[in-house]
């Protein structure tokens, strides 16, 4: 399947070609050559989906072209990795895929679903409270001390 940057990006070579100097056409060719690394755009983002989507028909869906989406564990929805950063668990382990571009790609999705900062999983993930925690931490740690 193409995707729509590939389309734009055939357009443009074409283009450039139709004039080209064989200077232009031997550069052409060079960048051709190149493995150009693109973050691939979500191909199809569902709107429907929540907590308890599960994460890998979501990834799949959405990321058609990457080959580590089937390797997802089949069985997890949002709300259990979403538990499972609270719990501490090691992100790429539960999921069954050690790939950060997936880990971000996931978080993205999760603050789509959750209505939450992207910021908030990712420093779960890195085992930092968040705010509210933050918040209460400082307070209790106020009132122990007033006493």
């Amino acid at each position: 399947m193409t995707s729509k940057v590939d389309l734009e990006c055939y357009t443009k070579v074409q283009e450039l070609l139709i004039n080209a100097d064989p200077a232009t056409i031997k550069q052409i060719k060079k960048l051709l050559d190149t493995k150009i690394d693109v973050e691939d755009e979500p191909t199809q983002q569902d709107e429907n989906l929540t907590p308890s989507s599960n994460v890998k028909d979501a990834y799949c869906n959405a990321y058609e072209t990457d080959e580590l989406g089937p390797e997802i564990n089949p069985k997890l929805t949002f709300n259990d990795i979403h538990k499972a950063l609270k719990a501490g668990k090691d992100f790429y382990d539960f999921i069954g895929v050690g790939d950060s571009l997936v880990r971000e790609r996931i978080f993205d999705m999760m603050s789509d679903i959750f209505n939450k900062d992207y910021d908030y999983f990712y420093n779960l993930w890195l085992g930092e409270p968040d705010a509210k925690t933050k918040k209460l931490v400082k307070a209790v740690k106020k009132n122990l001390t007033k006493k």
